[in-house]
């Protein structure tokens, strides 16, 4: 029975150390963690960092607030420019129907008025809508 278990314990222990080096000799692995080592020894030693308090919702809180704050602010950047962006698009197309409505005067008043010259009775001119 000892011997089955000490069979059993090394064909795990192989295993494992199998697929530790693996994941250690994985060359995507191995890029994330010079990454991550160059990225802690680059970072300044004078700023603080990220810990957590022990209460879930306020260490979620913490960690999110300064990525809400930002998105909040793109959000509102947006918004404005897209703002900007009706405005000039409606100012566009005031000018557009106010040009049209121009050109529709004018075409009724000279349809009206080669009305007049050809000599149709005053019963049949009547205004456009």
């Amino acid at each position: 029975m000892e011997e089955i278990l000490t069979n059993a314990k090394e064909e795990l222990q192989e295993s494992v150390l199998n697929g530790v080096s693996q994941v250690i000799h994985n060359d995507e692995v191995l890029e994330g963690m010079i990454k991550l080592k160059s990225l802690i020894e680059g970072s300044s030693k004078e700023m603080k960092g990220w810990r957590p308090s022990g209460i879930p919702s306020d260490d979620v809180a913490g960690h999110l607030q300064p990525v809400m704050t930002n998105i909040e602010r793109n959000l509102s950047h947006l918004k404005a420019r897209l703002e900007a962006e009706i405005e000039a698009s409606n100012i566009l197309f005031i000018a557009f129907v106010f040009k049209k409505r121009v050109c529709y005067e004018e075409t009724e008043s000279k349809a009206h008025a080669m009305m007049q010259e050809a000599g149709f009775c005053n019963h049949i001119i009547r205004s456009l809508p």
